[in-house]
């Protein structure tokens, strides 16, 4: 439940800078957009990580349900 939390302040603290651009300093703007930055890319390892052991899985599932198929099919055909 804490991972969201850590790219969605960084986000906040870019669209803050963002919201008050005409009172803050050049410093402070080159941080907020080093703020999203880093922010955008923790999301994306998040998606990245979450996303590639999945299509795994599913790959394996597939194999072994195709497996299960296979074998009940040379079942059937010896069965004949």
């Amino acid at each position: 439940p804490v991972i969201p939390l850590i790219p969605c302040v960084l986000l906040y603290r870019l669209l803050f800078a963002v919201l008050h651009i005409q009172t803050i300093s050049v410093e402070e703007l080159l941080e907020a957009l080093r703020f999203g930055v880093n922010g955008i890319t923790i999301i994306l390892a998040v998606v990245v990580g979450v996303s590639i052991p999945n299509i795994f899985i599913q790959r394996r599932i597939e194999q072994q349900q195709q497996r299960e198929i296979d074998a009940i099919i040379k079942a059937r055909a010896s069965e004949r």
